[in-house]
C-alpha cells in the first residue's frame, strides 16, 4: 500500500508526462507556419509583404490568450481549460488547408493564437504549481519537448509536399497530435493554485521585474519567431537551397534547439538562471554574426543555424526560473509575463517582413542582430534590477 507521500509523488509524475506531452503537439503547431508560409500565399493569392500579417494575427492572439489564461487558470479546473485549447487548435489545423481567403485565414491563426496563447501560460504556470522551486530543469524540459515537435515538424511538411505534393497531410496529422494529451487530462487532477492573494501583493510590489522581464521576453521571443519562421523564405527567396533542404534546415535549427533544450535539464539544475542567460544571449549574438559574414557559405549556413538553436534554446525557461525567485507565478502573473513575450511574436517577425519586402532577405539577419543588441541590453537591466530585490519567501 502506497503512503500519501508516495502517492504524492506518483501523482507529479503523471501530471508532468502529460504536461510534456502536450508540449510535443503545441511544438508542432507553433513551427508550421514558417516553412508553409509561400504555400500559404500561393493558396490565398497574397504576396511575401501581406502574407506577414498572420505572423500579426497569431501574436495578437497568442497575446490575448496571455492576458485572459492566466486568470482563466487562477480561477477555472485547469485541465479542462487546456483540453479546450488542445481542442480548439485541432479544429483550426483541420480548417486551414481548406481556406482561401487572407482575411478568413488570419482570423484562424488568430483563434489559434489565442488557444496557443492560453495553453502556454497554463501549462508553464502548472508546472511550476507542481515543482515549486525545484521548477528549473522540468520547465527546461517542458520546452525541450516543444523543441521536439518543432523539429519533428517540418520533416512532416517536408514529407508531405514529397509524397502528396500539398501540405494538407501535415496539417491533418498535427491537428490529431492534441487528441491524446486531451485525453489523458481528463483523467488526471490539476495541481494546487498558489496562493492568490499573495501572488497578486507580490505583483504590486514589484511590477518593474515583471515590465523588465517581460519586454525582454518581447525581443527574445521576437528573435526566435523571426529567425525559425523566415529562415525558410530566405533561404529559397535567395535559392541558396532547394525548398526541400531549405524545409530539412529549418528542421535543423529545430533540432538543435531540442538537443540544447536537453542538455540544460541537468545544468540548470547546477547553474544559476541568470548565467545561463548571459552565456545564451551572447552566443545569439555571435551565431548571427557569423551567420550574417558567411551567408554565401551553404556550410557556414547550417552550422550558425545550428548554433543559433544551441544557444536560444534554455532563454525561455531560464528566464521563467529566475522570475520564480523573486514573483509568486500565479496564472496572472505568468500571464502578464506572457504578454510581453507574446508582443515579440506579434509583432517583430511582421517587421522583419516588411523588411524583407523592401530590402530584401539579406537585411532580415541583421534586423535580427540589432533585436539581439536590444535583448541584452534588457537582460543587463534585469540582472542589475534583481539584485535590489529580495528573494521570494
Amino acid at each position: 500500500m502506497q503512503t500519501p507521500l508516495q502517492n504524492q509523488h506518483k501523482q507529479k509524475r503523471w501530471l508532468t508526462a502529460c504536461y510534456l506531452l502536450s508540449f510535443i503537439a503545441m511544438g508542432l503547431g507553433e513551427a508550421i507556419l514558417g516553412p508553409t508560409l509561400p504555400t500559404l500565399a500561393k493558396q490565398t493569392a497574397s504576396t511575401i509583404a501581406q502574407i506577414s500579417f498572420l505572423f500579426t494575427a497569431i501574436g495578437l492572439g497568442h497575446m490575448i490568450g496571455a492576458f485572459a489564461g492566466g486568470r482563466l487558470y487562477d480561477h477555472l479546473h485547469g485541465h479542462w481549460v487546456t483540453i479546450a485549447m488542445l481542442l480548439a487548435i485541432a479544429l483550426v489545423f483541420f480548417l486551414i488547408p481548406a481556406v482561401s481567403s487572407l482575411w478568413l485565414l488570419a482570423i484562424l491563426i488568430l483563434l489559434l493564437g489565442i488557444a496557443q496563447g492560453t495553453m502556454d501560460v497554463g501549462t508553464n504556470t502548472m508546472l511550476i504549481w507542481v515543482h515549486d522551486d525545484a521548477s528549473a530543469p522540468y520547465l527546461n524540459a517542458l520546452q525541450f519537448f516543444f523543441g521536439l515537435g518543432a523539429f519533428l515538424c517540418p520533416l512532416l511538411i517536408a514529407r508531405s509536399m514529397l509524397l502528396t505534393n500539398s501540405i494538407e497531410p501535415a496539417f491533418w496529422i498535427v491537428a490529431l497530435s492534441m487528441l491524446p494529451a486531451a485525453l489523458w487530462l481528463m483523467f488526471l487532477r490539476p495541481p494546487q493554485k498558489r496562493d492568490l492573494p499573495t501572488a497578486e501583493i507580490k505583483t504590486v510590489a514589484q511590477p518593474r521585474l515583471v515590465l523588465i522581464i517581460a519586454i525582454f521576453l518581447m525581443l527574445y521571443i521576437g528573435t526566435l519567431v523571426g529567425f525559425s519562421g523566415w529562415l525558410y523564405t530566405i533561404i529559397t527567396s535567395e535559392q541558396i537551397m532547394p525548398p526541400e533542404q531549405a524545409a530539412y534546415l529549418v528542421s535543423a535549427f529545430w533540432g538543435a534547439l531540442t538537443v540544447g533544450r536537453l542538455l540544460m535539464i541537468p545544468i540548470s539544475s547546477r547553474v544559476k538562471p541568470l548565467k545561463l542567460l548571459y552565456f545564451d544571449v551572447l552566443g545569439c549574438m555571435l551565431s548571427i554574426t557569423l551567420f550574417i559574414l558567411f551567408r554565401n557559405s551553404i556550410p557556414m549556413i547550417w552550422i550558425t543555424t545550428i548554433l543559433m538553436g544551441l544557444f536560444i534554446a534554455s532563454v525561455f525557461p531560464s528566464t521563467i526560473a529566475h522570475a520564480n525567485k523573486y514573483l509568486s507565478m500565479s496564472g496572472k502573473v505568468t500571464g502578464l509575463i506572457f504578454l510581453g513575450g507574446n508582443t515579440g511574436t506579434m509583432l517583430i517577425p511582421w517587421i522583419l517582413g516588411q523588411i524583407f519586402a523592401s530590402m530584401g532577405g539579406r537585411a532580415v539577419p541583421i534586423a535580427i542582430l540589432v533585436d539581439l543588441l536590444l535583448t541584452f541590453a534588457f537582460l543587463v537591466i534585469l540582472s542589475t534590477y534583481s539584485k535590489k530585490l529580495p528573494l521570494r519567501v
